[in-house]
C-alpha cells in the first residue's frame, strides 16, 4: 500500500476523530481494538497493521462508534489495498483454490 496514500487516509481519520471530540484511548476502550492498531491507522504505519481484512473490520467498528458514514472510508481503504496487491504482484497467476491430493495409488482426488 502506498505509504503516502495511507498517511493521507490516516489524516482524514484523525480529523474525524478530533471533530467528534474523541481520543484514541476512548475509541480503544469502547471498540476493544488495540490502541497500537488505531494509532498505526492514524499515522499511516502499514508495518504495525494486521492483514487488511482485520483493518477493514477495525475501521467499521471505529466509524460505527464515531457515528459517521463509514462507506467512503471503507471504499477508500479497499481501493488502496486492492491497488497494493496488484502493484506489488501479490496476486498469484497460478493460484488454484483446490489443492491436489493423491491417494496411495497415485490417483488424483478432488
Amino acid at each position: 500500500m502506498n505509504n503516502k496514500r495511507l498517511k493521507l487516509f490516516g489524516s482524514r481519520l484523525k480529523e474525524t476523530i478530533e471533530e467528534k471530540g474523541m481520543t484514541v484511548n476512548e475509541i480503544s476502550r469502547a471498540t476493544k481494538i488495540r490502541k497500537v492498531f488505531i494509532e498505526a491507522l492514524i499515522n499511516g504505519d502499514k508495518e504495525n497493521l494486521p492483514d487488511n481484512v482485520f483493518v477493514i473490520g477495525y475501521l467499521k467498528a471505529i466509524l460505527d462508534f464515531l457515528k459517521v458514514d463509514k462507506d467512503s472510508f471503507i471504499e477508500e481503504y479497499k481501493a488502496m489495498a486492492d491497488s497494493e496487491e496488484v502493484s506489488e504482484g501479490k496476486v498469484k497467476e497460478d493460484f488454484s483454490p483446490l489443492p491436489e491430493f493423491k491417494s496411495k495409488s497415485n490417483c488424483l482426488l478432488w
